[in-house]
């Protein structure tokens, strides 16, 4: 479980947590579950490119490419299971220490 936060204004924001990972930030595509109440701020964000802060990995940029309702794979909600959840897509573009090379 981890927190996603977005760059606004100067600073990071929370928009999702916590968030469930299914992939890495290598993999060039985020995939994660989290609680459809928990997604609010993700929704505003589908389709344009921002920059990302994830858990302790370096800001990256990318977009949320789809956001889905799903019936949860992950372990930890594995006792929520009874609760709407979504798949979220983010696409990765860069990190922050790509753009610096």
């Amino acid at each position: 479980m981890a927190c996603l936060s977005a760059f606004d204004r100067d600073i990071f924001i929370v928009c999702a947590n916590p968030i469930y990972p299914l992939s890495d930030l290598n993999s060039g595509i985020l995939s994660f579950e989290v609680l459809e109440v928990d997604a609010g701020m993700l929704k505003r964000r589908l389709g344009k490119v921002e920059q990302y802060h994830f858990g302790s990995e370096p800001a990256f940029y990318g977009t949320v490419t789809s956001i889905e309702k799903c019936e949860s794979t992950h372990q930890a909600l594995s006792l929520m299971r009874h609760r709407p959840t979504v798949r979220v897509m983010l696409a990765v573009h860069q990190t922050k220490s790509q753009v610096a090379h």
